[in-house]
């Protein structure tokens, strides 16, 4: 996580990125540790993999560690390419969105002309296994 956040009973505790977070004090019962995660959201490209943009057009999406999904139920056709508003931060601007089948992560993702786009955990895209729910996670990039 990016800009993760710790503490121990309240207090900050030192922490970064990519690294493990050791913590060695004398534990009692009713310690507390708190957690905070980065959780906007991110693109991921195919350089990520070694493989050109220009060669594989897509884009996949991810809200910390989850990784989100298209699915038709959504009420958009899942292959028609988008263009994700990246913000100064490499973050993708969305906001809460809505889903007619149950899922952990519903969002409106904004496209640089200001349309938006739903998605939702890939976890929960899919699920009916027939056309009705045809989904993807790579999505064809403009």
């Amino acid at each position: 996580s990016k800009n993760a956040k710790a503490s121990v009973n309240g207090l900050p505790i030192a922490c970064a990125s990519g690294c493990y977070m050791l913590v060695e004090k004398p534990w009692k019962a009713g310690d507390v540790i708190e957690l905070e995660f980065d959780m906007r959201i991110t693109p991921v490209l195919p350089e990520n993999f070694g493989v050109s943009s220009k060669d594989a057009p897509y884009i996949a999406l991810k809200r910390g560690p989850v990784i989100l999904g298209r699915d038709a139920r959504l009420g958009m056709d899942v292959c028609s390419p988008v263009s994700p508003r990246i913000l100064e931060d490499g973050s993708v601007s969305a906001k809460d969105g809505e889903s007619p089948y149950p899922c952990a992560i519903a969002l409106s993702v904004e496209n640089e002309d200001g349309s938006l786009f739903p998605v939702t955990d890939y976890a929960s895209c899919g699920k009916t296994w027939t056309e009705e729910s045809r989904m993807c996670a790579w999505m064809m990039k403009n």
